[in-house]
């Protein structure tokens, strides 16, 4: 959403600096639900950065005396899994993969197009971001509630799942998932009210975790930042739903040239291993 440079630089954390930030607070509880939400700016120094593959390997090769806060946030993290899946949450663990098309010689007519597997949602690495994230959405949504601030809820209906009977009668892995998928609901905005989202497994959520990419979550930073600094929330109800709406419908158009531009690539890739000579 924003430029690369400002996005990446001042806009993100940098390691060894002060960085302004938004920071979440709750008290996990042993069944991984939450209580005592606390919402405020901070400034945040971190020590370093790691990688997904880096945060892999840590919890893998060290000890949880070796590194406590990693292991702390990665076991609060499982504790959430298990608490969503009992609230209803539906996983869903399709394959990805990762299209880049490049041209080395300027010869725009010969790309090299190189398709990758993309990060698996199941590395331990992304189980403790995504959980992390999640958490942060539920807790906003509780406390935009509790403070009466309009905020983007995001939402979703129960969806009428495949039986076991029927799951079983699919092969495993991307089959059953696609069938999974077939059968859930559109998500939907609310801008007065949170409401649930079953495929979180959650009474309320609030996308407030990216506002450098998402233009939500910019705008729910907007709305808290404005009551936490004693002042009216800039957008009432009516008016952040006819704003969600039309960013909804600029997302649609986004994620349909997305796709196309994707599966574009993805032909040009297969034509290009038809090809003589090329392995």
């Amino acid at each position: 959403m924003f430029p690369e440079q400002v996005a990446e630089q001042c806009f993100s954390l940098q390691a060894g600096v002060d960085n302004c930030a938004m920071s979440i607070s709750v008290v996990l509880n042993e069944d991984g639900s939450m209580d005592d939400v606390q919402v405020m700016p901070s400034t945040v120094n971190p020590l370093y950065r790691l990688t997904y593959h880096e945060t892999d390997d840590l919890l893998r090769d060290v000890t949880s005396e070796e590194e406590p806060e990693l292991f702390a946030l990665h076991n609060a993290a499982l504790l959430r899994s298990q608490y969503r899946k009992r609230n209803g949450a539906v996983s869903i663990d399709l394959p990805d993969c990762k299209v880049v098309a490049t041209f080395p010689d300027g010869v725009r007519s010969m790309p090299e197009v190189t398709v990758m597997p993309d990060r698996q949602e199941s590395s331990p690495s992304q189980v403790l971001v995504t959980e992390m994230m999640v958490l942060a959405g539920e807790a906003m949504a509780r406390f935009c509630s509790e403070h009466k601030i309009p905020a983007p809820y995001r939402g979703q209906a129960d969806p009428v799942l495949p039986s076991e009977d029927e799951l079983n009668e699919l092969p495993p892995g991307p089959c059953r998932a696609m069938a999974l998928r077939r059968r859930m609901t559109r998500s939907v905005t609310a801008t007065g009210s949170p409401g649930r989202h079953a495929g979180l497994g959650l009474d309320g959520y609030v996308q407030f975790t990216s506002p450098i990419r998402r233009y939500g979550d910019l705008l729910a930073h907007f709305q808290v930042k404005a009551f936490l600094r004693g002042e009216e929330p800039p957008y009432d109800p009516k008016e952040l739903a006819s704003i969600m709406s039309r960013v909804a419908s600029q997302q649609q158009d986004i994620n349909r040239l997305d796709r196309e531009c994707r599966n574009y690539w993805l032909a040009v890739y297969f034509s290009q291993q038809q090809r003589p000579g090329v392995s």
